[in-house]
C-alpha cells in the first residue's frame, strides 16, 4: 500500500500540467484576415453621408482556410452625385491563413481619385511567428496638392514605390471660385488594432471640406496569425 502513494503524487502533479497545457492552446487567438479593393463615406455641404461598403471584399471564415479565398471586379468606382471621388481598372483581393500564419492582399490598377492617380497599388499583411507586418507598393503614383482657379494641377508630389509607414501628404484643391477644399492623402496606414490584427491601407483620403467630409479607402488588408 505504501508503493502506490508515489503513482498517486504522480497523477496529482500531472493533472494540473495537463490542464496549464490545455489552457494555453485556448488563449491562442483565433486566425484573422479579410481585404477589399475600396469603400468610401462622404458628406456634402453638411448632408447626410452617402456610404459605399467595401468592394470587393473576402474575409476569411472561423478557422481560416488553407487555400486562398478570393475576389475580383473589372473596375472600381466611387461616384457620389456629380462627384467623381474614384476610379479604377480590374481589382483583386484574397485572404488565406490557418491558425498561427495569415496573408492577405489587395491590388488595383489604373487609379485616380481626388488629387491622387497611380498606375498600380497593393498592400500586403502578413502574420506568422510574430507582430504582423504591412507593406504598401505604388506604381507611379502622385498626388496633386495644389490647383489653380480652374482646377488645374499647381503642385504635385511623387509617392515612392514603397512608401514609409503613414507617409502624409496634405493638399487643396479649387473646385470653384473661392471654395477651397483641403484633404489629406495617407499611404500605407499601419493600424495595430487591440485585438492583436494589424489593418493596412494602401492609400487612405481624409477629405475635410469645407464642402466634402469624409474618407475614401483604397486597397485594404487585415492579418493576424
Amino acid at each position: 500500500a505504501p508503493a502506490a502513494a508515489p503513482a498517486a503524487t504522480a497523477a496529482s502533479a500531472a493533472a494540473p500540467a495537463a490542464t496549464a497545457a490545455s489552457g494555453a492552446s485556448a488563449a491562442v487567438p483565433p486566425v484573422l484576415g479579410s481585404a477589399y479593393g475600396y469603400s468610401a463615406k462622404v458628406s456634402f455641404f453638411g448632408g447626410p453621408p452617402a456610404t459605399v461598403h467595401p468592394t470587393p471584399d473576402v474575409k476569411l471564415p472561423k478557422g481560416g482556410s488553407a487555400n486562398p479565398i478570393l475576389a475580383t471586379a473589372p473596375m472600381g468606382a466611387v461616384i457620389l452625385g456629380p462627384a467623381v471621388l474614384f476610379t479604377s481598372g480590374p481589382i483583386s483581393v484574397l485572404t488565406l491563413g490557418t491558425s498561427g500564419s495569415a496573408t492577405s492582399s489587395a491590388t488595383l490598377q489604373s487609379v485616380a481619385a481626388s488629387g491622387f492617380a497611380a498606375d498600380f497599388v497593393q498592400s500586403l499583411c502578413t502574420a506568422g511567428g510574430g507582430a504582423p507586418l504591412g507593406v504598401t507598393t505604388i506604381t507611379n503614383g502622385v498626388v496633386v496638392t495644389s490647383t489653380d482657379n480652374q482646377g488645374n494641377p499647381k503642385t504635385s508630389v511623387a509617392i515612392p514605390s514603397t512608401p514609409a509607414p503613414n507617409l502624409t501628404i496634405n493638399g487643396t484643391m479649387k473646385i470653384a471660385p473661392g471654395d477651397t477644399e483641403h484633404f489629406q492623402w495617407v499611404f500605407n496606414q499601419q493600424i495595430h488594432n487591440s485585438n492583436g490584427s494589424l489593418t493596412v491601407n494602401a492609400a487612405h483620403e481624409i477629405l475635410m471640406g469645407p464642402s466634402a467630409v469624409g474618407n475614401l479607402i483604397i486597397g485594404q488588408s487585415v492579418c493576424r496569425g
